[in-house]
């Protein structure tokens, strides 16, 4: 299913090779192609508007920290409970309600294989989870990370993307590095190669500049929610209902 999607959704991925001199043959080389690919599908959105959703799992977008807030007009389900007056959770006692918490890898994710939606909301309807551009890169980062890959978040001015630096083989042996710039804000993914030649340290360093960037690279990075992701339950019902997506997306329905 992952490679189909990636074929499906770039010009291909044997033009991929030839454009950077990679082995088309090589599993390792498909294998990352297609999770990048896969993973940006399932999670990304088409806008910075409210409520404005695409990709496999149609996960609708807020902004935060602005007046009015929107997300202080979304209520908990099934009770419906505003979301201004629910508690933060344990850890995140810094903020003043569930409405205003940093959506973080662990929640996100956590929401999105919940079994039934988790809110609602007057202007989208109900849905799982929701999150603006560093909540998506977050638990996009996270993921990837998960999956062996090394990954940063950058910002330029009030937005951040996610960035991979993906190790391929290359046509005539070795080792190419391609970086995989993906903004699930904007559902945008370009290739392109190492600049220059640095040290993986160097290179997850260099995000940019905002006040926050560098607390989204350390949560998106963190063993601790790495681990907590790894615990997280997955309900069948959560399965079924994302293989369905999936087979829509394949189907062309999406």
């Amino acid at each position: 299913a992952r490679s189909t999607l990636a074929e499906r959704h770039f010009d291909g991925y044997l033009e991929f090779c030839l454009e950077f001199e990679l082995n088309c043959n090589s599993p390792r080389n498909q294998r990352t192609f297609s999770e990048v690919v896969f993973y940006h599908d399932l999670l990304t959105g088409t806008g910075a508007v409210d409520c404005r959703a695409g990709g496999i799992l149609g996960i609708p977008y807020f902004w935060h920290w602005i007046d009015p807030n929107p997300r202080h007009s979304i209520v908990a389900l099934p009770d419906s409970i505003p979301l201004t007056e629910i508690e933060p959770p344990a850890g995140f006692e810094r903020y003043k309600s569930l409405a205003d918490v940093d959506r973080v890898p662990t929640i996100f994710l956590s929401d999105l294989v919940s079994e039934t939606p988790r809110y609602r909301h007057a202007g989208c309807g109900e849905f799982f989870t929701f999150g603006w551009c560093s909540e998506r890169e977050m638990a996009f980062v996270a993921l990837m990370v998960s999956r062996g890959h090394d990954g940063r978040i950058v910002q330029q001015g009030i937005h951040v993307w996610s960035e991979l630096l993906c190790s391929f083989a290359g046509e005539g042996g070795g080792t190419v590095h391609v970086v995989a710039k993906v903004d699930n804000t904007y559902d945008t993914l370009d290739w392109s190669s190492l600049p220059a030649p640095v040290s993986t340290e160097e290179w997850l360093a260099d995000v940019g500049t905002g006040t926050e960037v560098d607390w989204y690279n350390a949560v998106a990075r963190s063993e601790s929610e790495r681990e907590a992701l790894r615990d997280t339950p997955v309900p069948e019902a959560a399965v079924s209902r994302i293989r369905g997506l999936m087979r829509e997306a394949l189907d062309g329905r999406l």
